[in-house]
């Protein structure tokens, strides 16, 4: 997928979940436009309404955007090997036990609570060397 596609669904799936309020003021989503480097968040209602970031970094690195995409379920991460899990996740609990069993003490719970979603990920995100094609996973 391309960086312009990834960052219009990602977009999209974030105005979607209440970023910027566009919906909740009853604005009309039109999308994205890409001129040079600035990309312009398009909204309609009886005025038309327009949010301006200079690069994608500026949007997919902003908590309200991450929040937005993500959401504020709790999350855990495994001690371990690193990967995160929302809590609810039925997959959580047998992971930690192999890790466990793998790297360490049994008895040893082998994680730690996160807060919310958008925290563990947008951490990850800073982390990867293509930021965009992390959040193209998500889509």
């Amino acid at each position: 997928m391309s960086t312009q596609t990834t960052l219009k669904k990602a977009i999209e799936k974030a105005v979607k979940n209440g970023w910027l309020d566009i919906l909740d003021k009853g604005f009309r989503y039109d999308g994205l436009s890409f001129k040079h480097d600035w990309i312009t968040i398009n909204a309609f209602s009886h005025e038309k309404e327009g949010w301006c970031y200079r690069d994608e970094l500026n949007i997919i690195f902003s908590h309200d955007f991450a929040k937005a995409f993500w959401g504020e379920e709790s999350y855990a991460e495994c001690w371990y090997c690193r990967d995160g899990f929302p809590e609810t996740d039925k997959g959580y609990e047998k992971h930690l036990k192999i890790c466990s069993e793998l790297f360490g003490d049994p008895y040893d719970t082998g994680h730690r609570h996160i807060s919310d979603a958008w925290e563990y990920h947008l951490q990850q995100m800073v982390l990867e060397k293509d930021p965009i094609k992390y959040l193209e996973k998500f889509i």
